[in-house]
């Protein structure tokens, strides 16, 4: 079967064969253009001058005489326009102004092509916006009402102020260039004899005025592809526009493709890269002369999934030809300027000379990062600030962490961080970056990679130029939102061999283009068509009166381009995602719908598929450790150092937890801590009672006493969250946090006050090491820990261990000696191998042992009570403790008991190896 332009390559010559320059062909896009001068080529037996071959807009903008400006230029001179109507005490800030200019000049292109009155519909907007503010009870407008009013009355006289300005300096956005068009289409200087219009659907009111003087002057053509399938049938949404087109002009030559069978396939795929995957399976059924010779093409509806399906790409696909190009805010270079931006605006943000350390360490750790600095100066500086918990480091500090030998890469980092003061600063910044990255990619050989460096360049200095022409202080804020804007709308081209291999393209990038075999990708309700949301300020029921485009209009034209592109086609493959998720409704297109119900001559298969990707579920509600040859070896190197209390309780609360802390010694991420967290709070709160103690051992513990000590307690309590988070100590929930360790602190003293009233309280020791070996299996064993307090009591010893948390009666209660081993208990086995330990050191038969918790003060030490309710603790204890250690020991070392998780999930809430369980 021809394709509909080889059918008009076979007209044209048959008229024009020896005239063919006489010619202007009008094409519905470029795209249309290398295929019909393909197809031309094919028919020609001898050089020939080719007929003057221009897509529409570019047909439109020639008449025009003007040159089409840049969105973001345009938004430029719409601020100047805006400012000339409101007093300086009024007029919004850029910022403000970009979020709402954007759906302004929509409406004014709107309004253009489809050659509506201005003033007419600005001002029935008015009225109908003055109506909605409208109320029986007769109250007066607020002030807020009065500026919505205003604002809708403004539109008509920023519209023409601004277009008057375009056309001062020859310039226009499209709509303006195609009502142009329609002025100066009757004195158009037209050098040829003919002009064909090849392939046009949705036409708007301008570019049917001009198609219409052609017309009128008898010389021209009109093409249209249309099936009878749906030009026919009144109720095909895909026919709307042709149906009002046959009915003007006539349509000589109707096609009936869809009375060919068809192979159509309707495949759902559980994801979007399943969709890819999908799609790059069916190319492997696909012979290797349709892929080599254009016959066959990839259309996504969502251009998004353009690098998911590149990377999902056969080896056996030889050539590729991409039409649509790849987004400059896909790619790293625009990434890593994004970083800049953040550093600079948490600057502000947080009020600090120095840069947040998350904002630092992505920016470092970027890839093109390590291509102009050393390759492990992100590792160097990123350890240096975790073992400083450097949470704001400003560039003195960086420097610091640097080596003699690093200067280098510091003049390049202090160019790229230093404080940008203004928008001149941050385009020094990218320049700087971008001249670094040029020695290291730009080569000889061109690549993806230097012509996104050249593109973003181009960029930043179009921005340059149009803030030096700019006479309002840009904010950074504002700053980003622009350049973003600017970047939003460039692509990347690929160059590459147009007609050879596999064709990847977008939806309107197949206009009038025909294939053997289409995959059509994100074939999903709201992407084909797309929904119902315009960003505009004019209502539905004023566009459908002054017969402006609505989103009935927008879903009669992707039903043309779906339908044509599929009617000359003999394998149709229609991928949609039937995930439901908050990217995407899971929901398919309702053309498949529509298809499947009135396509009856074809029976369309209909499958679902998970794109045969390797599963990747593990079961991780078992995990058990084998004690391998292995592992004991592990183990017995742990045994061979100082056993804890810790250690033990951690093996009695879960023993898979205790393997990877003790045997396999997986450590926990270090991070940066920008807040207090709990084990900070509760270390920083030993250190300071520690230190505050050290100096004053052995001495009978009064009021005054006590309070010298309080006040330097106090004051190594706030040095040391300081040099843990630093001035962040006095903002928000770490200065919340300081307020109540301070107050914790204070209650703890005037306890202790309280009971130097009782009796005779002496401090013997603070943070005490303590260490005793015991015999197991004729190997010796060190046992060891460090207890926070020993002190004398009326000459009885105790022993107290500090607790941030709190600490219940119950938890250090127990009625049997088994009941240590239970994870409710670990607190009472912890107090009993400290007491314990100081009796085996100390030769000392009887002691007390008790947790001070500093979050119920209220209950004084809670002291460990074993079986009776005495809670001096004596010699008998002691050997049932030892007894208990033991036990636990040799069940560690026994190989016929693995380690395995705990099976209460409940205990794994605070555990830092929760992610391996998946718990």
């Amino acid at each position: 079967m021809k394709s509909f332009l080889e059918e008009i390559v076979d007209q044209l010559i048959s008229k024009h064969s020896k005239n063919l320059e006489e010619v202007t062909i009008v094409l519905p896009s470029k795209r249309a253009i290398v295929f019909f001068k393909y197809y031309l080529s094919k028919r020609l037996e001898k050089p020939v001058w080719l007929p003057n071959l221009i897509s529409i807009e570019d047909f439109m903008l020639e008449i025009s005489e003007l040159e089409l400006i840049d969105n973001l230029r345009l938004q430029f001179m719409f601020f100047k326009v805006y400012k000339e109507f409101y007093k300086e005490d009024e007029i919004e800030s850029f910022d403000q102004f970009l979020r709402w200019s954007q759906t302004a000049l929509y409406d004014f292109n709107e309004i253009d092509r489809h050659l509506v009155d201005s003033e007419t519909i600005f001002t029935n907007l008015t009225n109908l916006k003055e109506l909605e503010l409208w109320s029986l009870n007769d109250q007066e407008l607020t002030p807020f009402q009065l500026n919505y009013i205003h604002f809708f009355e403004s539109l008509n006289k920023w519209y023409k102020e601004l277009s008057k300005k375009l056309l001062n300096e020859q310039l226009a956005y499209q709509g303006l260039a195609y009502k142009i068009a329609t002025e100066k289409v009757k004195n158009y200087n037209f050098t040829y004899k003919e002009c064909w219009f090849v392939g046009l659907n949705a036409l708007t009111k301008a570019e049917e005025i001009v198609v219409d003087h052609f017309i009128a002057n008898e010389n021209a053509q009109l093409f249209f592809d249309a099936d009878k399938y749906y030009l026919d049938d009144e109720s095909q949404e895909a026919g709307l526009f042709l149906r009002k087109h046959k009915e003007k002009w006539g349509i000589p030559k109707v096609s009936n493709c869809f009375d060919s069978s068809k192979n159509i396939q309707v495949i759902g795929s559980s994801s979007n890269i399943g969709q890819c995957k999908v799609a790059c399976d069916t190319l492997d059924d696909f012979n290797s002369k349709d892929l080599k010779q254009s016959h066959t093409a990839v259309v996504l509806a969502d251009e998004q999934l353009l690098f998911p399906f590149l990377n999902q790409l056969p080896e056996q696909i030889e050539a590729l030809n991409i039409t649509m190009g790849a987004p400059l805010k896909n790619t790293p270079i625009f990434n890593l300027i994004e970083h800049l931006f953040s550093i600079q605006l948490n600057r502000i943000k947080y009020k600090s000379k120095g840069f947040y350390h998350k904002d630092l360490i992505k920016f470092l750790r970027h890839p093109y990062l390590s291509r102009i600095l050393s390759s492990d100066l992100n590792l160097r500086i990123s350890s240096r600030m975790i073992v400083n918990n450097d949470v704001f480091p400003d560039l003195e500090r960086l420097k610091q962490y640097l080596e003699s030998n690093d200067s280098q890469d510091w003049l390049k980092i202090e160019s790229l961080l230093l404080k940008w003061n203004n928008y001149q600063d941050s385009i020094n910044s990218f320049l700087f970056l971008i001249d670094e990255l040029k020695d290291q990619i730009v080569s000889d050989v061109a690549t993806v990679e230097s012509e996104v460096l050249f593109t973003t360049k181009k960029i930043i200095n179009v921005l340059h130029q149009l803030l030096d022409d700019f006479e309002e202080e840009v904010e950074l804020k504002t700053l980003k939102n622009i350049f973003n804007q600017l970047v939003s709308k460039e692509k990347i081209p690929f160059r590459g061999e147009p007609l050879d291999g596999l064709q990847l393209m977008g939806v309107l990038e197949t206009r009038t283009l025909d294939f053997k075999n289409i995959i059509l990708i994100s074939t999903n309700e709201d992407v084909l068509p797309a929904g119902k949301s315009a960003n505009s300020f004019i209502p539905f029921i004023l566009k459908k009166h002054f017969c402006l485009p609505t989103h009935e209009e927008r879903d009669a034209i992707f039903a043309y381009h779906f339908y044509r592109l599929i009617q000359r086609a003999k394998n149709v493959y229609l991928v949609y995602n039937t995930q439901n998720d908050v990217l995407g409704s899971g929901e398919r297109s309702r053309f498949i719908a529509q298809l499947q119900h009135e396509y009856k001559d074809v029976d369309i298969e209909e499958k679902f598929l998970s794109s045969n990707q390797p599963s990747m579920k593990i079961d991780f509600s078992s995990i058990e450790i084998q004690k391998t040859d292995e592992v004991i070896k592990q183990i017995q190197q742990w045994l061979s150092s100082k056993v804890s209390p810790s250690a033990l309780t951690t093996y009695n609360s879960c023993t898979l937890e205790f393997y990877f802390k003790y045997i396999a010694r997986i450590k926990k991420k270090e991070e940066l801590q920008e807040y207090i967290e709990s084990d900070v709070f509760g270390d920083v709160v030993h250190t300071a009672l520690e230190r505050s103690y050290k100096s004053f051992l052995n001495q009978n513990l009064n009021k005054e006493l006590l309070k010298k000590i309080q006040n330097r307690a106090i004051k190594l309590l706030e040095d040391g969250f300081k040099s843990k988070v630093g001035s962040q100590l006095y903002n928000g929930k770490n200065y919340l946090l300081w307020q109540v360790a301070k107050k914790m602190m204070n209650n703890f003293f005037e306890y202790e006050k309280v009971q130097s009233l009782k009796g005779e309280v002496k401090v013997l020791d603070v943070e005490k090491e303590l260490s005793t070996t015991i015999i197991i299996n004729s190997k010796k064993i060190e046992l060891g820990g460090k207890l926070d307090r020993i002190e004398v009591f009326n000459d009885a010893f105790r022993i107290i261990d500090y607790k941030s948390g709190s600490v219940s009666h119950l938890e250090l209660q127990f009625k049997s000696w088994n009941d240590l081993r239970k994870k409710t208990k670990s607190k009472a086995f912890q107090l009993m191998m400290y007491a314990y330990l100081f009796s085996k050191v100390r030769k000392v038969d009887a002691v007390s042992a008790g947790n001070y918790a500093f979050r119920n003060n209220n209950s004084g030490t809670v002291y460990v009570k074993p079986i009776e309710d005495n809670i001096i603790l004596q010699k008998d204890h002691f050997l049932n403790v030892e007894t208990i250690i033991i036990e636990i020991i040799n069940e560690i070392l026994d190989s016929k008991i693995p380690f395995v998780q705990v099976k209460q999930k409940s205990n794994c809430t605070f555990c830092d190896y929760k992610e391996i369980c998946k718990r």
